[in-house]
């Protein structure tokens, strides 16, 4: 490793939303049938409003509690389809890559033009092989390691972080 290990991703000041400057290219909205509403968009708009990711899982809009990843993942998908989000906030509650991180995403990205996260869905099983490794990726998930599971859901959730500021062409800034 790198003197790179803990330099984390910095935000400016304030609770300043970033707005992509426009949506992803395959990024669909897709409303539910009954509500005519995404089902990311409530707790989406319910983090904006000022809500902690915690709250809105507890008290979800379906009446049953939801995963805190669920929520971060729900405003990621914002972000995704153009929507402002207030980045810094977020990085509060849900840790993005630190700069050795972020370089190891981007190092299988630049590796292997099939893995561009901005031109294509990706999924990430694929995108993580070269970090998790085939035996891992091979091994049936009930049979996996409970440490490289571990390791595993935690690089599934950097990666969400580095898809979704990719495709909202965010560059990310590195410092103490």
């Amino acid at each position: 490793r790198t003197s790179n290990d803990n330099v984390k991703m910095t935000f400016p000041e304030g609770d300043n939303a970033f707005t992509p400057a426009q949506q992803w290219h395959l990024a669909e909205y897709k409303p539910n049938k009954k509500t005519g509403v995404a089902s990311w968009e409530s707790s989406y708009t319910r983090f904006v409003d000022g809500e902690h990711p915690q709250t809105i899982a507890i008290n979800s809009k379906s009446g049953k509690p939801i995963q805190v990843n669920t929520v971060i993942g729900h405003i990621l998908e914002g972000l995704a389809l153009g929507r402002p989000v207030p980045l810094a906030r977020l990085a509060n509650v849900s840790t993005p890559p630190n700069q050795s991180e972020w370089d190891e995403l981007a190092n299988v990205e630049t590796s292997n033009a099939e893995m561009d996260v901005v031109k294509s869905k990706v999924p990430m099983a694929e995108y993580l092989r070269p970090i998790m490794g085939d035996m891992f990726i091979d091994t049936p998930y009930d049979e996996r390691d409970e440490e490289d599971v571990l390791k595993y859901r935690n690089w599934c959730h950097l990666l969400k972080w580095y898809q979704s500021l990719r495709r909202a062409d965010y560059i990310p800034v590195f410092g103490e």
